[in-house]
């Protein structure tokens, strides 16, 4: 069963699950704003912390955030030995996810523009993934080496898939895109060693593909 929450005030979300839900909730949809705290808590439910050191209890499987609404704030949600990083308004940021090693399935939020760098390294478990309706770029090595989910279909708004964002994909089989689509821009090596992948029709407004940007693939 999937449990669900509204935030009314962007920061709030560890108010409206307790520690139990937090530790034990498989699936959960998210509505209404969210900030760094609150994507550090969703982190925490998936077993990551603020910084890569940290685990925590966590079983969260399946997140639906397609109607929840990322804002800017000034609370890390996850922490280098040099940077802190925080939420800018509409963007899913740079290792957002990294290390939530218990997500299958992500709903991302409709009016998401932008899914950072390293946004969903190396999740090995992620099978089904719903990219924003609003998507204009998937920066650098967004899903790098995130080998579970075998099909992607892109929003008609991409403009920008940047380096090594979806390399060694291995299980990538099928990538489509929305009629109206209006993708420029195809960066060095996207797509490098995406070694399942059977098909890749990208639209006519394409402008530029980078060096190796299928190199290794099948196709």
């Amino acid at each position: 069963e999937t449990l669900t929450v509204t935030t009314t005030e962007a920061g709030t979300l560890a108010n409206l699950i307790d520690a139990t839900a937090k530790a034990t909730t498989t699936s959960l949809k998210v509505n209404g704003p969210l900030n760094g705290a609150d994507s550090l808590f969703l982190r925490q439910m998936m077993t990551a912390g603020l910084k890569s050191s940290e685990t925590y209890e966590g079983v969260l499987a399946e997140l639906d955030l397609s109607d929840a609404t990322i804002v800017a704030s000034d609370d890390h949600y996850y922490e280098t030995s040099k940077v802190g990083y925080t939420t800018a308004d509409n963007e899913v940021g740079d290792y957002m996810f990294n290390k939530c090693v218990t997500l299958t399935s992500i709903k991302l939020p409709r009016t998401a523009t932008r899914i950072g760098q390293n946004a969903f390294l190396r999740l090995e478990n992620l099978t089904s993934i719903v990219l924003p309706e609003a998507l204009v770029t998937i920066d650098k090595s967004a899903f790098a080496y995130s080998n579970a989910f075998t099909e992607l279909a892109f929003p008609a708004t991409l403009d920008s898939i940047m380096t090594y964002a979806f390399q060694s994909a291995t299980a990538l089989k099928t990538i489509s895109f929305a009629e109206g689509a209006s993708l420029r821009y195809v960066s060095e090596s996207a797509f490098n060693y995406c070694t399942a992948l059977e098909s890749a029709e990208l639209p006519a407004t394409v402008e530029y593909i980078g060096a190796s940007a299928f190199s290794g693939d099948t196709t």
